[in-house]
């Protein structure tokens, strides 16, 4: 009975070893460190998404909006990279809009119920690019409309509904966990990730202060 309970004890420990390393050589990492120069507020968001490659909360901020004399709570915003991307950014003891808009996911946690069609306008307003002559871009942020009033529905989101943006050479958007469609352009990738976390126009200062904890000012 010991020696069956030895075995399976060293069976359990081998395979953890095994995936540690198989991490590794993926260039992820088995034991994210969530959080890096300072803690943070998650606001309810998962610590990692994703498989292969596996991505890391490194930052997470409210959305809020001003009614009358209060704020109100809209959505949580979560910021995931990749192990990579996060060393990149630590080594640069900074961030950019560019440098985030690959190896990178964004989500959006609804605190609050909202029409479809709130949300998209609230979106593709702040992605309006200011350039006429931009079609293809113009052209790229309507498919990203329709993808995202399509996953929603006609009942728009619920509180505790997750969209999630996964940043690479396209946009993959996925609303409450399920696929919706992808957009390949560059640009809006960059300029999608730039709502949150560029300092000059974030949405979600709270965010910025998070990518400044863990990479600016770590290190002081």
């Amino acid at each position: 009975m010991q020696l069956t309970f030895l075995f399976v004890l060293t069976c359990v420990i081998s395979a953890v070893a095994q995936l540690d390393t198989l991490w590794w050589l993926l260039g992820c990492d088995s034991s994210p460190d969530v959080g890096g120069g300072g803690h943070f507020k998650d606001y309810g968001l998962t610590q990692t998404r994703g498989a292969i490659p596996r991505k890391t909360l490194v930052g997470a901020g409210m959305r809020r909006k001003s009614l009358l004399v209060a704020e109100v709570d809209v959505y949580a915003v979560g910021l995931y990279l990749t192990v990579r991307k996060d060393k990149e950014a630590r080594k640069a003891r900074g961030w950019t809009p560019k440098l985030l808009s690959s190896g990178t996911t964004v989500t959006l946690l609804f605190a609050r119920a909202l029409s479809g069609d709130k949300i998209t306008k609230a979106i593709v307003d702040a992605l309006r690019s200011k350039d006429k002559k931009n079609k293809g871009y113009r052209r790229d942020l309507d498919k990203l409309k329709v993808m995202i009033l399509e996953g929603m529905g006609s009942d728009g989101a619920s509180k505790g509904d997750l969209i999630e943006f996964t940043l690479g050479s396209s946009v993959e958007v996925s609303v409450r966990g399920r696929g919706v469609g992808s957009v390949k352009n560059a640009e809006l990738c960059e300029q999608l990730v730039a709502l949150y976390v560029d300092p000059k126009k974030s949405l979600v200062p709270e965010l910025v202060q998070c990518l400044k904890d863990r990479y600016v000012d770590a290190g002081l």
